[in-house]
């Protein structure tokens, strides 16, 4: 055979078969007859005593001559070679001699050298070098995902917090703030040896992994691609959802928050967070446009929509342009709904449009802005009320300004401003006139009456409005009859809420307000003592607004007394307005809702519910539902299921709740048409709550971020709770591109 095919042959073996040949070739006995051979004038052979000198030595008895095995096996340059590698030798007159010289030649000493190796290398896999340098590129690639988790982490960290990443000393040796970020690493780098050695002396002076583009990769890692991914893939799960969106101006960019609700995989209903999209125009169509975009990059089929929430501004509610009518276009079955919430801002902005209501509102918010403006007045107002009141620290609370859009925080202007109304007129009365000085307030604070000469006049004008009797009587009115709607506001802005459960809550204040409207002389009556009674406390008698013949400006119908005058001209026109806003406001809400009431078990449980109160809505939504022929067999076992229920136990009164207990084997139809109610908007809050996110994040001295950036961060601190895998973060950065360390391994990944 030529020097190539042996070397082809040698390919072909395993590793297997080339150790078994090393260590179980054949060898002959010491008493083995070897054959003789006439050489050289004389009967020559083999000698076993060669093969105990020179153990390399493999004799071939079918050939009758002897090979190098390590040789044959494992040299480099086979073509060169010939006896003892590729034949095998037999001059036995010259065996001396070539044994010899073999046994020192370098080609021999490689070939034990790399038998040995072979043979580590096979019996012993855990000392093997390839096994070894896998061991030590592995350890690497741990010691450098344990790094990138730890920066991980801190950028989580700073994400969450909504502090800055970045400081204005970043270099190794430039003294200063480094940054929250370097400084956090810097502190996990007191209790990790690996991260500490990093910081310091890096495998790559430019490989750090810390630098304001790294950061950015990894943070836009984090909200994409792992939160927003999250989501997004939750949404697909079910199917059907709907958006919600408000716009907010700062720091000179529209921004246009994008929210998400829909009923996840345990039947509970969610409102999510989706995107920050900043806007050049905030018309109907450009807002459309934006949205629709947004919905399907992410991959989020748009005909599935089945609601949307949005203010009502013309631009979200228009019918013709607006943005509800363009989606609709594209989503036919999108109901629009405009925001309970803010419906109810404007029932209450509405009803305070009277004058009486709209002066005493002007008065509460100058008196807010004059102790607000001013810490020495603050503070003189907070000394009275500790003085005055030393164990009842819950009316030691600032004045709080009226909230334009948000009624829970007015409503909590007004009850600080009831709590603390005494102290408010004494402190007027100490800045204004030098009074009081000898009831130990502090002296620096009332400063003797050494008030200048704008506070003395200021409080003087407030001192003559709050104490007026009519400001008391309105005051106490509006606050009263108000009060009742504090809980409701709240109640609003769950996620939970549906729209049936809103509007029966709406409904449910409505009828209290009638209720009260019916009787309403008698309940005024303890309105007005009561008024009667805060105004003795700062010695203000009831009296009535001077009348003229030709008002203009204000009501002044025909009275017989101040309680009179109050009922007929300040709280029989506010609270009719209450009830006809409400009415007005909640209308199309109402309407909407009246089609799903049919789907709650307490609905038809108390009334008449039929077919045919199902039939419309179930047409509405017919290419949803599964199987809509037997629609009225699936409702007879769905009203059996709960009236087969005993007096004690708990009816669902919403369709959130319904659909808790509806079984989508059982009754598909049914649970598509609750799952459809769930997913109705009822307010746009979680847009709010998001600006809310934007202003703690996207502060004045972080105005310059960048949209993805602050959409990102935005990401980890609403869902603050949400768990993120580090491992997967280090994945994604790893596929994202090229790096210059390794983190993942070919053959482990």
């Amino acid at each position: 055979m030529s020097a190539a095919e042996i070397t082809a042959k040698l390919k072909e073996m395993s590793d297997a078969q080339t150790l078994h040949l090393l260590q179980k070739h054949y060898r002959p006995d010491s008493r083995y007859a070897f054959p003789a051979v006439f050489m050289n004038g004389c009967n020559r052979s083999f000698k076993y005593s060669w093969i105990e000198k020179y153990p390399w030595i493999v004799y071939s008895a079918r050939l009758d001559g002897v090979f190098c095995i390590y040789c044959a096996l494992f040299t480099k340059d086979r073509s060169s070679r010939g006896s003892l590698v590729n034949l095998p030798f037999t001059k036995w007159t010259r065996c001396s001699h070539v044994f010899k010289d073999h046994a020192t030649s370098k080609s021999h000493i490689s070939a034990i050298t790399d038998s040995e190796i072979f043979q580590e290398n096979l019996l012993h896999t855990d000392r093997a070098v390839p096994v070894l340098l896998e061991k030590k590129k592995m350890e690497m690639i741990r010691e450098n995902r344990e790094i990138l988790s730890c920066i991980v982490e801190a950028i989580v960290l700073c994400g969450r917090q909504c502090i800055a990443l970045r400081g204005e000393a970043e270099a190794d040796d430039q003294p200063g703030n480094p940054g929250n970020i370097l400084a956090i690493l810097k502190l996990m780098s007191r209790d990790n040896k690996v991260l500490n050695h990093h910081l310091k002396d890096a495998r790559q002076k430019n490989g750090k992994y810390i630098s304001p583009d790294i950061q950015n990769q990894l943070i836009n890692i984090i909200g994409e691609d792992i939160l927003q991914a999250k989501l997004i893939d939750e949404v697909r799960q079910a199917k059907l959802y709907s958006i919600m969106a408000d716009e907010i101006t700062t720091h000179n960019k529209e921004q246009l928050s994008i929210c998400l609700r829909f009923v996840d995989n345990e039947n509970n209903v969610r409102e999510e967070f989706l995107v920050f999209v900043s806007v050049i125009r905030i018309t109907g169509e450009a807002l459309a446009c934006t949205l629709l975009t947004t919905l399907r990059n992410a991959g989020l089929p748009v005909e599935n929509l089945r609601g949307q929430g949005y203010d009502g501004a013309a631009s979200m509610s228009s019918n013709t342009v607006g943005v509800q009518a363009r989606i609709r276009e594209e989503a036919p079955l999108a109901v629009y709904t405009h925001c309970s919430s803010h419906c109810l801002n404007l029932v209450l902005a509405h009803a305070s449009a009277l004058t009486p209501v709209r002066n005493m509102l002007d008065k509460l918010k100058e008196t807010s802005l004059f102790f607000n403006s001013s810490p020495k007045r603050e503070a003189l107002l907070s000394s009275i009320i500790r003085t005055c009141n030393p164990h009842d620290t819950s009316r030691r609370k600032s004045l709080l300004d009226l909230c334009k859009t948000r009624w829970a925080e007015r409503h909590r202007a007004y009850q600080h401003l009831y709590q603390a109304y005494i102290y408010i007129v004494k402190c007027l009365e100490v800045i204004a006139h030098g009074l009081h000085n000898d009831e130990g307030f502090d002296a620096d604070l009332a400063q003797n009456g050494n008030w200048d000469r704008y506070s003395k006049a200021r409080a003087s004008s407030l001192l003559n409005s709050l104490c007026d009797f009519q400001f008391i009587v309105t005051f106490t009115t509006v606050y009263k009859l108000l009060s009742r709607l504090h809980g409701i506001t709240v109640l609003l802005q769950k996620e939970a809420s549906d729209i049936v459960s809103a509007v029966s809550m709406i409904d449910g204040v409505k009828e209290e307000y009638k209720e009260i409207r019916n009787d309403f002389d008698s309940y005024f009556e303890g309105v007005y003592q009561h008024a009667v009674s805060v105004a003795a406390s700062v010695g203000t008698e009831p009296t009535v607004p001077r009348v003229a013949k030709n008002q203009m400006h204000r009501d002044n119908a025909v009275s017989s007394s101040p309680l009179q005058y109050y009922l007929r001209n300040t709280a029989i026109p506010f609270i009719d307005h209450i009830i006809a806003e409400l009415d007005s406001q909640f209308s199309d809400v109402s309407k909407k809702a009246s089609k799903l009431l049919a789907l709650v078990p307490s609905v038809f449980l108390t009334k008449d519910i039929g077919y045919e109160d199902i039939k419309a809505c179930a047409e509405l939504y017919d290419d949803d539902l599964p199987c809509p022929e037997v629609l009225e067999e699936e409702l007879i076992g769905w009203q059996m299921k709960f009236k087969k229920l005993p007096d004690s136990a708990q009816i669902p009164n919403n369709c959130a709740d319904a659909l808790k207990q509806c079984n989508e084997m059982q009754f598909p139809i049914f649970f598509i048409l609750l799952k459809i109610a769930c997913v109705i908007p009822v307010t746009s809050c979680i847009c709010e709550r998001s600006f809310s996110a934007m202003r703690r994040l996207n502060n004045y001295t972080r105005c310059s971020m960048g949209q993805d950036r602050l959409t990102s961060l935005a990401m980890m601190h609403i869902h603050y709770d949400t768990e993120i895998p580090t491992s997967s973060v280090i994945d994604i950065f790893c596929r994202k591109q090229p790096r210059r360390m390794q983190f993942t391994s070919i053959i482990h990944a």
